[in-house]
């Protein structure tokens, strides 16, 4: 008979689809039976492609089980379900699997030992089997498919903390965000060594992402060496706070909807005050929000505590992200794998040459030095510059689909699609809605009838990159002040600094080998350009993250104004070299400005003077007697030239 109960229709309904339409075939046909049997099954095993033994077999087992349905299961396509285990003999069985703190093999002889032993089992109270036999449905194979969830083996084995992995999981999007709305901070360990300092190191980086776009805002890097005394030189807290100013004095933030800054407390972690100098600063409106510790407390009572950690489901967006920038770097050498089990076999015989060879270097001659070839890259002068062509690939991720397109969750709700078209079929080049619009209109005609006829070669609907939906929201940021830079900066990143024949001079290894250089004319809050005084000492803030200015303040920190920084420019890019000689001019033009006015009197003077000389030596000025002189030799010259006249 067919299911007719929930319960039989819920069994029926168990069976894999194949399963129960060879169930349904063999029903109908049996239940449609007319005359003899015989001749009614040879004429069933034609249709059904079977033999008649197979066909009489099934409809007697049919017979047999009061016409029941399960009957005519085909067991080979559908196994009888497991064994029936006891449920407190299978949670017995469970809490062996989750002491042993590695695999499921040696719990499971713990757990026949314990049975031959003559231990107590739940769920086998009373049992006869023999202690010699195991029970029914104990093999293996069976028990591992009653062995504990993921979540709870990692729970037990690795704490709560780490079966976070495994737990049920919060599903967000990014619809309904605005831009800067949440900006996400995190650091990340390349998988690469660099050369710094002549020796081997790793790179640990700091940045952030705006998560409306996707858009890697800032970024800022350290290599982590060995001190003298064995300890490591990692990314420090200050680190975080040079980023955090960058990125809210060269972006911005949201004024009238507010940014949440999403940090951890580790590395990229924002202190307590440094939150309330923004929240001050801003009215409320930049806050911070920071990721739960997560492995302090442990699920089961008589676990000591474990070390906390951060929730890497917090700042899911960013962590992911991270997986990008490790494949992108994937390529370059000094490879140290994903963990210490994948490291590259070559990579300690790699790390003992460059070594050996930076060693051997320090006693050769700086030209002989410069014709070594390292075997990894230079931080600065590879590894870096690299880096920011990375970030630049990803961020611009979608630009050109053909080549590295993304799938960002939420895009197409929230518009960010762009229309392109191409003027023929075999261009490479496409143009958008607007540079259409600014084509002819005869060529605008042709186009769209090209488009019209074939639409899918003549257009594209392609993402929006990262970087165009981010710098298409900028002007709707607002800055913090300059004098909140050098708050958040601190004073321990504060330096004395001399002004220096029209110049600020700084010194830091950790932003270039070189000196930097800053203009000694700052721009204050009202945009005034004033010199500072050469000579004078000033407490002067040059964040690494950006080094295109100098903030300078008081010896008593009351912001002063900001410094340009000083760009050398290449003897062959003449409108660098013009631009550069035009602003040095206008600044000794002003620097004069103040000694014409304090000695304008002297110079009316002097001027005076030239013109009375002049005066005198072109004979302009005469004194009074060679005055009356000249008038004498005139009177003279008439009185003559009226005689010639009368004759």
């Amino acid at each position: 008979m067919l299911p007719a109960t929930k319960s039989d229709l819920a069994e029926f309904g168990r069976l894999p689809a194949d399963v129960r339409a060879e169930v349904d075939l063999w029903l109908r046909e049996f239940g449609s039976m007319q005359g003899p049997v015989t001749q009614s099954l040879k004429a069933i095993a034609t249709r059904m492609a079977c033999t008649f033994s197979t066909a009489r077999r099934k409809y007697d087992t049919w017979m047999k089980a009061g016409r029941d349905w399960r009957s005519l299961v085909n067991r080979a396509k559908a196994p009888q379900r497991e064994i029936g285990l006891p449920p407190e003999f299978v949670e017995f069985w469970r809490a062996f699997v989750e002491r042993n703190q590695r695999k499921c093999a040696p719990a499971y002889r713990a757990l026949l030992q314990h049975w031959r032993n003559g231990g107590a089992v739940p769920g086998y109270e009373g049992s006869t089997i023999p202690r010699t036999q195991i029970p029914a449905g104990w093999t293996y194979a069976n028990l591992m498919r009653k062995r504990p969830s993921k979540f709870e083996l990692a729970t037990m084995r690795q704490g709560s903390g780490y079966a976070k992995a495994f737990a049920p999981q919060v599903f967000s999007t990014r619809v309904g965000l605005w831009p800067a709305s949440h900006i996400m901070f995190d650091d990340v360990m390349h998988d690469n060594f660099v050369l710094f300092r002549n020796k081997p190191v790793r790179v640990i980086e700091i940045g952030c992402l705006d998560v409306l776009s996707g858009y890697r805002i800032a970024w800022g890097t350290k290599p982590r060496f060995e001190r003298e005394d064995g300890t490591m030189d990692g990314v420090k807290e200050s680190l975080m706070r040079m980023l955090l100013a960058s990125v809210l004095f060269s972006e911005g933030y949201d004024a009238e909807r507010g940014t949440v800054l999403m940090a951890e407390h580790g590395a990229a972690a924002i202190r307590e005050d440094i939150e309330r100098i923004l929240f001050d600063r801003t009215g409320g409106k930049i806050r911070v929000s920071r990721s739960g510790i997560t492995g302090k407390h442990q699920a089961v009572a008589g676990f000591f505590q474990g070390r906390g950690g951060g929730n890497f489901r917090f700042k899911a967006a960013l962590e992911s992200s991270h997986n990008l920038i490790h494949n992108e770097l994937a390529m370059i050498p000094g490879q140290a794998g994903m963990d210490v089990d994948r490291r590259p076999e070559e990579l300690a015989g790699l790390l003992r040459y460059t070594e050996d060879l930076n060693r051997a270097a320090e006693l050769l001659p700086a030209a002989r030095r410069a014709l070594l070839k390292q075997p990894i890259f230079d931080y600065h002068t590879n590894f870096v510059p690299l880096l920011h062509d990375i970030y630049h690939v990803i961020n611009s991720r979608g630009e050109k689909p053909e080549l590295f397109d993304h799938a960002l969750e939420g895009w197409a709700e929230l518009g960010h699609t762009a229309v392109e078209y191409r003027l023929s079929q075999t261009s490479e080049q496409w143009i958008s809605q607007a540079e259409f619009e600014r084509l002819p209109d005869a060529e605008q005609r042709a186009v769209a009838a090209f488009i019209r006829a074939n639409p899918e070669l003549y257009s594209r609907a392609r993402n929006l990159s990262p970087r165009e939906v981010w710098h298409r929201s900028r002007p709707t940021l607002t800055r913090i002040q300059p004098f909140v830079v050098s708050e958040l900066l601190g004073k321990d990143l504060a330096r004395e600094v001399k002004v220096r024949d029209s110049y600020l001079e700084v010194r830091d290894a950790q932003i270039q080998p070189e000196p930097i250089l800053f203009e000694s004319r700052v721009i204050d809050t009202e945009g005034r350009e004033s010199e500072l005084r050469d000579g004078e000492t000033y407490m002067v803030f040059v964040n690494p993250f950006d080094t295109a200015q100098a903030f300078v303040h008081s010896a008593r920190l009351g912001h002063i104004g900001i410094a340009k920084r000083v760009r050398r420019v290449s003897r062959v890019d003449i409108d660098a070299i013009t631009a550069a000689h035009a602003r040095a001019a206008k600044r000794e033009s002003d620097l004069i400005q103040p000694l014409k006015q304090r000695h304008a009197a002297m110079t009316r003077e002097r001027t005076a003077m030239h013109e009375h000389n002049s005066n005198v030596l072109d004979g302009s000025l005469v004194s009074a007697d060679e005055a009356n002189e000249i008038s004498r030799r005139e009177q003279l010259a008439n009185q003559a030239n009226k005689a010639m006249a009368s004759y």
